[in-house]
């Protein structure tokens, strides 16, 4: 019971300073306004965290995290090839970023502010992308859709060039322009990670071994 209740009461602060921040900006808000808006005293908030800073970082994580859970969605969609998978992972995260700016312009502020703080609280989140570029680049490896490569370094390469269309200061302004030119993107590298010739009858000589295997042990 102690533990659901410590979980709630986080939430309930976190609640409280998302609506908050994202309707008045990260400057004006307060830890007092925080604790009125969640029901608690504002010495709460200080057995849950260090600062102002560290309840909107944790507010960032979170959303980090429901970005996360989207793009696992998207590298575990059996109906998507390696290709189409790329391409959703890389737009969603500057797409979405961008839309969440223009819904809500104080997210401008809060991403300024956090900027300097961001490497350290949101390696993590970055980490586990990475490994889920990672995964999907050695799929498009194993059905030979891709050529043999360092796919973690490969995965680390993609996700820094798309990183310049991130707020607050995107490349190009609009989301279409924004998927528009990572999609670009994508293809132009997808020719470079294209399989030789003789890798791609590698794949098909390895396939009709494998299905013969299994027709002469059938």
């Amino acid at each position: 019971m102690a533990r659901i209740a410590h979980t709630d009461v986080r939430d309930k602060i976190l609640c409280a300073a998302r609506n908050r921040v994202l309707h008045y900006g990260y400057k004006k808000t307060t830890i007092d306004e925080i604790a009125m808006d969640a029901g608690i005293g504002k010495g709460t908030i200080y057995l849950y965290f260090e600062s102002k800073e560290d309840v909107a970082l944790a507010v960032m994580a979170e959303m980090k995290r429901e970005s996360l859970c989207m793009l696992q969605s998207i590298a575990a969609d059996k109906d998507l090839d390696p290709l189409e998978k790329l391409k959703r992972m890389l737009i969603f995260t500057p797409v979405t970023a961008n839309e969440r700016c223009v819904e809500c312009p104080a997210a401008i502020e809060l991403i300024i502010a956090l900027k300097p703080h961001f490497t350290k609280r949101m390696q993590p989140f970055q980490d586990l992308e990475i490994s889920l570029l990672t995964t999907v680049l050695r799929e498009g490896v194993s059905q030979g859709l891709f050529r043999a490569m360092d796919t973690d370094s490969t995965a680390r390469v993609l996700k820094a060039m798309v990183s310049g269309f991130l707020p607050p200061y995107p490349f190009v302004n609009g989301t279409q322009e924004i998927s528009e030119q990572i999609k670009t993107i994508v293809e132009l590298v997808f020719e470079g990670m294209r399989p030789a010739a003789s890798d791609a009858r590698n794949v098909c000589q390895a396939e009709v071994l494998t299905d013969g295997g299994a027709a002469s042990s059938n």
